[in-house]
């Protein structure tokens, strides 16, 4: 393992890898699991040693593995995931990345509590969301600005809520959030609030969260014929966790006085309107 920590010696390295409690992976340059440790297995029902030298995609269930989550751009990166268990069951957890010697990336996971998602889409809870948000803008402090927050709320929602009963209602969500993850990057974080959806988009321009906006309207549209009312607020340098998400909702209000079915950019600090 000289390859991935040249500054430890290799025999030294394997043994705490090998010991520790956290469910840790290592990656290669091309994508590939170098080695899984025991706590991993555990963890996922699965042998470690048959991880080894499989693409580091099939940790997640199939359908979550369009985008190659091991070619994240920076240093080091988070996201919240399904992964996939050997008996074909899937855990959410928080995987945390960080890249060393070589190309590689150690990437330790860790089983989040279902007290931190939504109990009736299984999206990320508020408080997640808002955590997410937080620590993304004091990355910015160290990196830039980058991303974006959108929120979205389903026009008419309460009215069909309260016509066709919750059960009804529910399922329409469990469908949106459905949606709204096909649409979405690995690395993308949406989560339920009450009846709304907020996302959280770590990476790229203004103009191109604008762009994933008008796709996710496309998708709640053909997944329960239903319009929606979004805003988008990128990140500025510096920026206050709550502000963005402020921002974000004054867009949303807009559509909303418009008729709703729409999207709208906030006013970023520097006072740019983006359109």
């Amino acid at each position: 393992m000289t390859e991935v920590l040249d500054d430890v010696p290799a025999e030294l390295y394997v043994a705490a890898f090998e010991r520790s409690g956290v469910p840790t992976v290592i990656v290669g340059p091309r994508g590939r699991i170098v080695r899984a440790n025991a706590a991993l297995g555990t963890v996922l029902g699965r042998d470690p040693r048959e991880l080894a030298g499989r693409d580091a995609r099939e940790l997640l269930p199939p359908g979550d593995r369009d985008e190659d989550w091991t070619s994240q751009r920076g240093p080091s990166f988070a996201l919240e995931c399904r992964c996939l268990r050997g008996d074909g069951r899937t855990v959410w957890m928080q995987l945390d990345a960080t890249l060393v010697a070589g190309g590689h990336l150690f990437v330790q996971l860790r089983e989040l509590p279902m007290r931190d998602r939504d109990p009736v889409t299984g999206l990320p809870s508020r408080a997640r969301f808002e955590a997410a948000v937080a620590a993304h803008a004091a990355q910015m402090q160290r990196y830039g600005a980058e991303g974006a927050v959108v929120v979205l709320d389903l026009d008419g929602f309460r009215a069909l809520n309260a016509q066709l009963g919750e059960v009804a209602g529910d399922g329409v969500l469990s469908a949106v959030a459905d949606a709204l993850r096909s649409r979405l990057r690995t690395t993308d974080l949406v989560a339920r609030t009450s009846d709304e959806f907020r996302v959280l988009l770590p990476r790229g321009t203004a103009s191109e969260a604008l762009v994933v906006a008008r796709h996710l309207r496309d998708a709640v549209r053909s997944a329960v014929d239903m319009s929606c009312s979004i805003g988008v607020a990128p990140f500025s340098d510096p920026d206050d966790p709550v502000a963005v998400v402020r921002r974000a909702h004054a867009a949303l209000h807009d559509v909303r006085r418009s008729g709703g079915d729409g999207v709208a950019a906030a006013m970023v600090a520097v006072g740019r309107q983006l359109r």
